[in-house]
């Protein structure tokens, strides 16, 4: 546990700041495309208020599936250390779809989805 601990703090403590800086980034341009973002951006997390948008949580799991992303059903997005700007923005690309995609009035998936992400 030592080691690891150890590991943590040489190399991916220093990059926490660059992660919460994208997640604030990702979470601004998800606030210009139209979704809430229920708490405020401090770290690595953005939690979307799905149903107050009207977005079905099967529609957000699957929306970023096929850009090859995987989401909590529940709307909270997580950044891990590794994580790459070409991802993110992917996350972002899915998500402007699915957003014109309601916007336009296209029917939605909407079935239950359980779990953590998928």
């Amino acid at each position: 546990m030592a080691a690891a601990g150890l590991a943590a703090m040489e190399h991916t403590v220093s990059l926490l700041p660059g992660v919460h800086a994208l997640a604030r980034k990702v979470a601004d341009s998800l606030r210009e495309i139209g979704y809430t973002i229920s708490l405020p951006v401090q770290t690595n997390m953005i939690v979307l208020d799905l149903e107050k948008d009207g977005i079905p949580q099967a529609a957000f799991v699957n929306y970023a599936k096929r850009h090859g992303l995987l989401v909590f059903p529940s709307g909270r997005v997580v950044f891990h250390h590794q994580i790459s700007n070409e991802a993110a923005f992917s996350l972002v690309a899915a998500l402007r779809e699915l957003m014109q995609d309601k916007k336009a009035g296209k029917q939605l998936e909407a079935h239950k989805v359980s779990g953590g992400y998928t």
